[in-house]
């Protein structure tokens, strides 16, 4: 809020900057006294550059114009706008050139928001993976009202694809609300006939996908709503839209080759805006095929639909055994395209979804070695295609699926962690935020808070609807780790210390049971009192806990 300033009578074209001092969605107010026809300009940005106000994103610049009557008046925007930083300047009427007499009683927002607390949290021995969480919070806030956004400044669009993680950032951090399921379920009632699914929501559907359509944007929507299922146990609403997602299978299974591949397909594949070799047939195109399909697998079984469920599992092994001949021995990993030739720069993209899909053990450690384990400095490995923001969850997730949970707390750092250094409180569309069109609250790059809870701090589903909590922490360097996550019965709290012993402080709430994963390093088992069975199962000590409070020693540090 900004109260009694009055401009100067001689001072031409007079402007102010006011410091909100955080990013808000809010309607602007004013509270102003002036002359008749007297001009005042309301810019407002993000960012500043250089000082001054930078207004400008996707070609359009930001600001309100107002003419003003003579004497006091309260003016409203029409709209909501996000924002840190407003300036209003004023312009005097043709006939005088300068404003003749302004006084400016008041400015201030009336702020919006979804109306849920933030009941998820997280909180380690480094500060800045601290921070990085708590700005993926405050971004997935900012993204949401009555649907998801890409972003709060641009087109403010309810996009499928990469945005879509923001139902997972959503999940972590505030629980399986409302939005979530509004979300998910615009993009099934907007489903063409043909199977189609939209790119985005709302009012962006079709009878088809014609050129402009982005292919893969659609394929991202049944995995979340999968896992927004296995999050709320929501059986109905999941049974009711199963249906549709056969049929979005169906549309799929048209441009299958003989072998089970995707060749030729419709509209246009981006995945990322990194340079891709995105030449058909795709072999990122087709992993990412394979993981929709395993996705297809789980919603078949939690549908109880046996037959689609073997349908989709043959399908998926058709890639994994066709994937042989995408190989590349040099340099060992996987080209994005079946066109591209050693000399075409290997990517992140492709090979983060390789790990995802197969289980040939031997290319897993090569493409670890190859393309994983180089680092993740953004300016460094310029042979190497690197992923985006949009395309981070995936890298996050294959790096984690592997064991290489170090790595993924690397990424974390080395990337998520330059919006930190650049002095933002959120999270922006690319790595390195440029106030010259980008939004410096994006969807795009949300992965973080859902990786650092699920895998580091170690809470994921155990059954959908965590009526088992399955607790496997990966401290990956940490000295300790605590946070909560929002489930449908009430709060999981967990706090685990890795120093000469491991030991972890658990509260599970009613109606719920536990299971701790923790590695086996010797024949002494966990100490737990409060265990109802405790088990060594490979190569993990499996503890069996039922509601409550519990704590959990190791003798060693994991």
């Amino acid at each position: 809020r900004y109260e009694g300033r009055s401009f100067g009578r001689r001072i031409c074209q007079p402007a102010v900057i006011l410091d909100f001092g955080a990013l808000v969605n809010g309607y602007i107010q004013l509270d102003i006294e002036a002359d008749e026809n007297l001009v005042l300009d309301v810019t407002y940005a993000q960012a500043l550059r250089q000082g001054r106000l930078y207004p400008e994103s996707g070609g359009i610049l930001r600001f309100n114009r107002y003419v003003l009557r003579a004497g006091r008046q309260q003016i409203e925007s029409f709209e909501w706008h996000n924002l840190r930083y407003l300036q209003l300047t004023v312009r005097g009427d043709t006939g005088k050139g300068y404003a003749s007499r302004i006084a400016v009683h008041s400015v201030c927002l009336r702020t919006i928001e979804y109306p849920t607390p933030v009941s998820g949290s997280f909180d380690c021995s480094d500060p800045l993976l601290t921070s990085i969480w708590e700005a993926t919070q405050k971004t997935t806030r900012l993204c949401m009202l009555d649907v998801f956004m890409d972003n709060t400044f641009r087109e403010k669009g309810g996009w499928g694809g990469d945005v879509s993680q923001i139902v997972l950032s959503a999940l972590t951090c505030f629980g399986p609300v409302a939005v979530v399921k509004r979300y998910l379920n615009l993009f099934i009632l907007e489903q063409s006939p043909s199977g189609v699914i939209p790119g985005g929501v709302p009012g962006w559907g079709g009878t088809g996908m014609g050129n402009g359509a982005i292919f893969d944007h659609a394929m991202a929507i049944p995995m979340r709503i999968v896992q927004y299922y296995e999050y709320s146990a929501d059986l109905a609403f999941f049974r009711s839209i199963y249906p549709a997602l056969r049929r979005y299978m169906d549309f799929m299974e048209r441009y299958e080759t003989e072998d089970g591949i995707l060749a030729e397909v419709p509209g246009y594949v981006w995945f990322d805006w990194a340079d891709l070799d995105k030449r058909l047939p795709s072999v990122l195109l087709n992993f990412y095929y394979c993981i929709l399909l395993e996705s297809m697998q789980k919603a078949a079984a939690y549908a109880g639909y046996p037959a689609d469920q073997a349908i989709f599992s043959e399908k998926a092994n058709n890639i994994r055994a066709y994937a042989s001949r995408w190989w590349c021995e040099e340099p060992g990993a996987f080209p994005d395209s079946s066109l591209s030739d050693r000399f075409v720069p290997f990517s992140e993209q492709t090979n983060a979804l390789a790990l995802l899909c197969l289980n040939n053990r031997d290319q897993i450690n090569l493409i670890i070695d190859n393309v994983f384990s180089r680092g993740f400095d953004i300016h460094g490995n310029t042979d190497l295609t690197q992923a985006g923001p949009p395309f981070a969850l995936y890298v996050l997730e294959g790096l984690c699926k592997t064991g290489r949970h170090d790595l993924a707390c690397d990424l974390i750092r080395q990337r998520h962690g330059l919006a930190i250094a650049s002095g933002l409180e959120t999270m922006p569309e690319s790595w390195i935020f440029f106030p010259n069109g980008e939004t410096s609250a994006a969807q795009g790059t949300l992965a973080a808070a859902y990786i650092l809870t699920g895998e580091i701090l170690g809470i994921k589903p155990g059954a959908p609807g965590f009526s088992t909590v399955l607790l496997e922490p990966h401290p990956s360097g940490l000295r300790w780790a605590s946070g909560d996550l929002p489930i449908p019965a009430g709060l999981v709290n967990v706090q685990w210390k890795n120093e000469d012993t491991f030991t972890m402080q658990i509260m599970l709430p009613p109606q719920t049971m536990g299971l701790v994963r923790l590695p086996c390093r010797n024949d002494c088992p966990p100490n737990c009192d409060t265990a109802q069975q405790i088990e060594c199962i490979g190569d993990r000590w499996c503890v069996h806990l039922s509601a409550g409070s519990h704590w959990i020693k190791l003798d060693y540090r994991i």
